[in-house]
């Protein structure tokens, strides 16, 4: 959004947090560096991480050829020598795996005939991946199996399928793929780049296909980001994205093999003593309520606890409390020639939710060249709805007719 208002160069340097495993390579905490570079491509970008990255070793290591520990399957220590000299390699995903598999993908990657195709490839050669079996989870079992175990020296993984990246633009040559690539070093990933795609109409149908992959099970697919599809309306230039994991590449650069060396607090696993004792403190607490205690030794107050009386309690039970939600929204269709009244109709008829009850009257806001968009409000419970899903289930069911729905209020009240 800052390169859509004017910014052409962006960069970030700060701590990211996601809700996933850890392992060597793997931590819920870590750091990246983040830029965005307006009138450039990926290809830039993969000259300008060549450059830097290979200019970094030299500088850092005297040297391009760098040895690293690598812990494999068994538990055995491995010395790898990497070789940072410029040119790195790059393959291409489909036509890497098709050399490598002797097969012919579909050419609509996105079709349920190429689904089906992968589906049938992955259980011949035995590679698993669980549900929900998509075409882009299978695509990324098949990389992972049969192209980033090469990936020992720097090489670019390039040319995603468009199904594998809906935040990516399609490649100029092929438009069922796009222009991105990814950086793997000794075997795993170090850096994502693409040409971001700027056109938000098929943004919002990528957006969409995602959420219908998350609805399947999916649960690295995205949500919608109406505020990102309403910048990109405003008009985003020719622009590159670029991210780069630290940690891993300081784990390389240092000679360690696993994430928890190179980070000041890794997540850790609790001390099993430690934890005997909180609870036991904890039981002592709850059981005598009295401020003089050792919690690091035996209680040497030995009077008996004076216990009062239990009051009876009233069997009337207090009415729950129920927290409700009014939320109004603001819907804009793509054109002029869309009926506001039919729509609004079909919305209040079609989008239905567990004490969800939707305002008896509607207003037309005007945006520019002649369109209105669509002002409508409803109330519900918090226990059964969020306004996430009325917006979401709107965009779902209308794609033909609806632009993008915004929550222009939200009170909330018991």
């Amino acid at each position: 959004m800052l390169t859509v208002g004017g910014m052409e160069r962006v960069f970030e340097i700060g701590k990211n947090f996601r809700n996933e495993g850890i392992d060597m390579t793997h931590n819920p905490e870590f750091t990246a560096c983040e830029f965005y570079m307006a009138y450039a491509d990926y290809h830039d970008l993969m000259k300008i991480t060549e450059d830097m990255v290979s200019q970094m070793v030299l500088k850092v290591c005297g040297s391009y050829k760098v040895k690293t520990n690598v812990t494999k399957e068994d538990g055995t220590i491995e010395v790898v020598e990497i070789n940072f000299q410029p040119p790195f390699n790059r393959i291409p995903i489909v036509k890497g795996l098709e050399e490598r598999l002797n097969v012919k993908f579909p050419s609509d990657l996105g079709s349920e005939e190429a689904r089906k195709f992968l589906d049938d490839l992955l259980v011949n050669l035995k590679v698993k991946c669980t549900n929900p079996r998509t075409t882009a989870r299978m695509l990324d079992k098949l990389v992972g199996e049969y192209i980033e175990p090469e990936c020992k020296n720097p090489t670019f993984i390039i040319d995603h399928p468009q199904v594998m990246s809906p935040l990516a633009k399609w490649h100029r040559e092929d438009k069922n793929l796009t222009e991105r690539f990814e950086l793997f070093i000794c075997k795993f990933e170090i850096c994502n780049a693409y040409t971001e795609l700027n056109e938000p109409v098929l943004q919002k149908k990528l957006f969409m296909d995602q959420v219908k992959a998350k609805n399947e099970g999916d649960s690295e697919a995205m949500q919608v980001d109406y505020i990102f599809l309403d910048a990109l309306e405003h008009g985003l230039p020719p622009t590159a994205g670029w991210g780069m994991g630290i940690d891993r590449l300081t784990m390389l650069l240092t000679n360690n093999d696993s994430i928890r060396e190179v980070l000041l607090f890794p997540a850790l696993k609790p001390d099993d003593d430690l934890m005997k004792q909180v609870v036991k403190n904890e039981n002592i607490i709850s059981e005598k309520k009295n401020d003089d205690i050792d919690l690091f030794g035996d209680d040497t107050d030995d009077k008996p606890v004076e216990r009062k009386p239990v009051e009876k309690k009233n069997d009337k039970k207090k009415p729950e409390k129920v927290d409700k939600t009014w939320l109004q929204i603001e819907v804009k269709p793509y054109d002029t020639e869309t009926d506001l009244n039919a729509l609004w109709n079909k919305i209040v008829e079609s989008v239905s939710f567990e004490s969800l009850l939707w305002g008896e009257k509607y207003e037309l806001k005007p945006i520019a060249f002649g369109i209105n968009k669509l002002v409508m409000s409803c109330t519900y419970e918090d226990r059964h709805v969020e306004s996430d899903n009325v917006v979401d289930t709107i965009q779902e069911k209308f794609p033909d007719d609806v632009q993008s729905v915004d929550v222009a209020q939200i009170q909330k009240h018991a």
